[in-house]
């Protein structure tokens, strides 16, 4: 079955299903814990509709957030690799094509990024 090409549109349930994943591993599912799903995936689907598509609608520092959360449960490289490798597996399960290679490389660049913030001190 081919996978369609990846939309503005899909990414709610794109980033509902990568919070799936992450929840259902055990290593990942203490960084989300207590956060408030029904408003973080639609926060973070509008982040990635404005990274991919230009969409405006976003608003928050992303490095923030993530330097708080690494202050409460620190970040290692793996957790980065852990994390690349379940969004790159949700938008290969899911879609195909240009926009899928560029989510997978703006993520790479956004974990290379923070993980030299916080990791590699």
């Amino acid at each position: 079955m081919e996978r369609p090409a990846l939309t503005v549109d899909h990414l709610p349930q794109l980033i509902g299903q990568f919070y799936e994943r992450l929840l259902a591993d055990p290593i990942m599912a203490p960084y989300f814990a207590g956060i408030d799903l029904s408003t973080h995936v639609p926060h973070i689907a509008r982040f990635w509709a404005m990274a991919l598509f230009g969409t405006p609608g976003y608003h928050g520092d992303v490095m923030s957030v993530h330097v708080q959360l690494n202050a409460r449960l620190p970040l290692q490289a793996a957790t980065f690799e852990r994390w690349l490798a379940h969004f790159d597996a949700t938008l290969d399960a899911a879609h195909s094509g240009p926009k899928v290679e560029e989510a997978k490389q703006r993520a790479r660049t956004i974990a290379a990024v923070m993980q030299h913030r916080m990791v590699d001190r």
